[in-house]
């Protein structure tokens, strides 16, 4: 059973590259002739109905993002072709905000401290599963050394040069 509130659900992070399954509630989607669906202007692929309420849910599949992080995604009767609707409600996936406030501590010969605050907002911040660390010796233009580390905000930097 479809609830009016389905109508404002939003699909967050979706692959950029596209080729994920979503799944689309609302009404008069049609039964004879398959629904057409576009997200910011592109078709999305493989609409298939749902076998018990073909009228009501649909699924396909996203296409790659086009330059538009948060496109419409518009819906169109197959056999009514009048019959349209438009929707802001899907968004591609985006990198997490920078870290913040970066500050470094405990400075020894072979290690340093370092501290930072997580950035963005509250629904920003949940894409964080970690952070990547990089640095190098101030005689080297490239990267020469990383770490990942989980959900934290505070770590040591052992074996420095």
């Amino acid at each position: 059973e479809t609830s009016s509130n389905l109508r404002y659900a939003r699909s967050y992070n979706c692959k950029r590259s596209g080729g994920e399954r979503i799944t689309i509630i609302g009404k008069n989607f049609g039964t004879k002739e398959p629904s057409q669906v576009t997200i910011g202007g592109q078709v999305c692929g493989y609409v298939v109905h749902h076998p018990e309420r073909p009228q009501e849910q649909l699924s396909c599949e996203t296409p790659p993002m086009n330059g538009i992080l948060n496109p419409n995604v518009m819906v169109r009767n197959g056999l009514l072709s009048e019959l349209v609707d438009t929707v802001p409600y899907f968004r591609y996936a985006v990198p997490p905000p920078k870290p913040v406030d970066l500050s470094f501590s405990n400075i020894a010969s072979r290690s340093i401290d370092m501290s930072w605050g997580v950035g963005g907002n509250y629904w920003e911040q949940m894409v964080y599963t970690g952070f990547f660390i990089q640095w190098k010796t101030s005689t080297q233009d490239d990267w020469t050394s990383s770490m990942v580390v989980g959900n934290i905000t505070t770590t040591t930097l052992g074996g420095l040069e």
